[in-house]
């Protein structure tokens, strides 16, 4: 017994100096930082740079796979840029996800509008050759 209190004493103080020293190590990737890119983004898809938003809520989505708001904004960038097999694949893959159910009637009209422009671009004559 004797033996475990002292290790278990001895690592407790270790422990405690390690975090003075050094101090407390901050996650890489907090919450703070995941909403400042899904700010920047809106902005780009706001702006029609839809690469350089989808590149941000990949990001998002690479460290944090629950993240609806992140999915739901990529569905939409997917959609714009005419990818279409893409957004739906990504709203099949959030419908998955805890809490998902909130997001349901957004998701649902987005794979509509995915469905219908697919619909309407497989419909449309291909263009002529000038």
């Amino acid at each position: 017994r004797f033996s475990l209190c002292f290790i278990l004493g001895a690592s407790s103080c270790i422990s405690g100096a390690r975090l003075l020293l050094i101090g407390e190590s901050l996650p890489v990737d907090s919450r703070v930082a995941r909403d400042a890119r899904f700010q920047q983004a809106q902005a780009a898809y706001l702006q029609g740079d839809y690469f350089e938003s989808e590149r941000l809520l990949a990001s998002n989505l690479a460290l944090e796979d629950a993240d609806l708001e992140s999915g739901l904004l990529l569905v939409s960038v997917l959609r714009r840029s005419g990818r279409y097999e893409e957004a739906i694949q990504q709203i099949n893959h959030l419908r998955k996800r805890d809490f998902s159910v909130r997001w349901e009637s957004e998701l649902a009209m987005e794979k509509e509008k995915c469905l219908k422009r697919k619909r309407q671009s497989m419909d449309a004559p291909p263009p002529k050759a000038t």
